[in-house]
C-alpha cells in the first residue's frame, strides 16, 4: 500500500510537470515575453513618431522600410513576429500581462517627454534671469522727499541690445495726496544718444498695488544704461503719503547669443558711421518712431 502511494505520487508530479512544460513550452521561432514585450514597446514608438506631425504613409514602401529597420534591431523577422502573435493570441493570459508591461513603459515615456527630459531647452531658447537693482527696495512717500530721491539709474557693460527689463514694485498712496499727473517711468539709453520708455500711471485711492514695466531693448545698438523714476509728477506744493516697496528691477537675456548680438551691433554700427562721413553729416542716427513713449 505504501508502495503503491509513492508511485501515485510520482505520476501526478510527472503529470504536473509535463502539463506546465506543455503550456510554457513555446516554438523556437515564438517571441518569449520579455522580447514580446520590448518589440511591441518599440513598435508603438515606431507609429507614434510616424504619426507625429500629420506624417501618415505616404507609401506602403515607406512603410516596409521603417518595419524592416524595426525586425532588424530586434533580431526577428516579420514571419517570426506573425508566428508570436498567432501563438500569444491562443494563450491570452500571457498575451494581456505583456501589454500591461507596454502600457505601463509608455505611460512613463509620456510623463518624461511632458517633464522635457528628453527635450531640454535649447541654447537659443534658453532665457537667464538676473536682478540688478541694487538700491534699498522700500520707500516711505512724505511731502519733504524730492523727486530726484525716486530717480534710479543703472550700467553695466554687459547690457546689450534685445534684452528684456521687467520693472516691478508694490506701491500705495493716500486719497489725501495733492499731487498732480503721478506716473512711473522706466528709459533704456543708448551709447547713441536714443532713448526708448515706457510709462505707468499709478493712482491715488489707499491701495496697495503691484506695478510692473516690462520693457525690450528693441533698438540694434549699445545699450548705455537702464534708468527712470519710481514716481514722478507735475507740481511744486504737494501733499504726498504713502509706501514703495519689493522694489526689482530684472534682466532677462540669452547668455549664448551676447557675443552674436555684439558682433552685429559693432558690425551696424560701423556701417552707420561710414555712411555719415561720406554725407558729411556730424548727426547721430536715431531712428525717430522709437524716440516715443509707449
Amino acid at each position: 500500500m505504501r508502495k503503491l502511494y509513492k508511485h501515485s505520487r510520482l505520476i501526478l508530479l510527472l503529470i504536473v510537470t509535463i502539463l506546465f512544460i506543455g503550456c510554457s513550452n513555446r516554438p523556437k521561432n515564438v517571441l518569449d515575453e520579455k522580447e514580446m514585450e520590448n518589440f511591441l514597446f518599440d513598435m508603438h514608438l515606431l507609429e507614434s513618431s510616424l504619426r507625429t506631425g500629420s506624417y501618415l504613409y505616404k507609401t506602403p514602401r515607406e512603410k516596409q522600410f521603417y518595419y524592416a529597420e524595426l525586425f532588424d534591431k530586434h533580431g526577428i523577422t516579420k514571419a517570426d513576429y506573425d508566428s508570436s502573435i498567432v501563438w500569444y493570441t491562443k494563450n491570452p493570459k500571457e498575451y494581456n500581462r505583456i501589454y500591461d508591461k507596454v502600457l505601463v513603459r509608455v505611460n512613463r515615456l509620456k510623463k518624461e517627454v511632458f517633464q522635457r527630459k528628453f527635450h531640454p531647452i535649447d541654447s537659443v531658447h534658453f532665457v537667464q534671469e538676473k536682478n540688478i537693482w541694487k538700491a534699498k527696495s522700500t520707500y516711505t512717500l512724505t511731502a519733504k522727499q524730492r523727486q530726484k530721491e525716486f530717480f534710479f539709474e543703472i550700467s553695466d557693460t554687459l547690457f546689450s541690445s534685445q534684452d528684456i527689463y521687467q520693472f516691478s514694485f508694490c506701491e500705495n498712496l493716500s486719497t489725501f495726496d495733492s499731487i498732480v499727473n503721478p506716473y512711473i517711468v522706466m528709459y533704456i539709453n543708448y551709447l547713441s544718444g536714443a532713448v526708448d520708455s515706457i510709462v505707468a500711471f499709478p493712482t491715488s485711492d489707499t491701495i496697495r498695488k503691484r506695478y510692473t514695466l516690462t520693457f525690450k531693448a528693441r533698438l540694434p545698438l549699445k545699450v548705455k544704461s537702464v534708468s527712470g523714476y519710481l514716481l514722478r509728477y507735475d507740481t511744486k506744493k504737494y501733499k504726498l503719503k504713502g509706501k514703495i516697496d519689493e522694489v526689482k528691477l530684472i534682466r532677462k537675456f540669452n547668455p549664448y547669443r551676447q557675443d552674436s548680438i555684439r558682433n552685429a551691433i559693432n558690425q551696424l554700427d560701423t556701417n552707420q558711421y561710414l555712411k555719415m562721413e561720406k554725407i558729411g553729416s556730424k548727426q547721430k542716427l536715431i531712428p525717430s518712431e522709437f524716440d516715443k513713449k509707449e
